[in-house]
């Protein structure tokens, strides 16, 4: 199952932070992997995933569930809420969740 597949690459991610590319452009929040956090929110998954074009599988919640977050077939991490950001690829998404930079919005 490709879920599982992404899934263990974000498990597997070094989670050291390393100095960002770019300066820090918003506050840090808490963020917390558990796709058990999402339950509820099918719909709203299901539905970025066909606007998006691509399989968006929910791995847990951004700022004490304000926002949910999720991993595409690409292992690359997104932000989802009535509008979709990415953080990019695990490693780098990785960062800017620890570091506070902001996600690109891409919907």
């Amino acid at each position: 199952m490709r879920a599982a597949s992404n899934a263990r690459v974000l498990l597997q991610a070094d989670s050291g932070a390393r100095p960002a590319r770019t300066r820090i452009t918003c506050a840090r929040t808490s963020f917390t992997f558990d796709p058990e956090l999402t339950v509820g929110e099918e719909d709203r998954f299901a539905d970025w995933s066909s606007t998006l074009a691509r399989n968006i599988f929910p791995i847990g919640e951004l700022d004490e569930g304000r926002f949910f977050l999720g991993i595409d077939e690409t292992s690359e991490i997104c932000l989802i809420e009535t509008w979709v950001a990415t953080f990019g690829p695990v490693r780098e998404a990785l960062d800017k969740l620890v570091l506070g930079i902001a996600p690109r919005r891409i919907a």
